[in-house]
């Protein structure tokens, strides 16, 4: 019983760390997003370019080469 308490707890510990680092880089990718749409196309790229570095997803990408473009 103590095994499967310790395991709840260690599970819900690491979903509640991995579920708020992924909300801060979906966050800067959604500021991207908003600045792209706005026509801001600079500070999507200077944005697109850090998550980059965190997290090189595809979607960022491609998002990158439009707004490069």
């Amino acid at each position: 019983m103590k095994k499967i308490v310790f395991v709840f707890i260690l599970f819900f510990a690491l979903f509640i760390t991995t579920d708020t680092v992924f909300a801060k880089n979906n966050s800067e990718y959604a500021d991207a997003l908003k600045n792209y749409n706005s026509g801001k196309f600079t500070d999507a790229v200077t944005i697109l370019k850090e998550y980059i570095k965190k997290n090189p997803q595809p979607s960022a990408y491609y998002l990158l080469g439009y707004a490069l473009y």
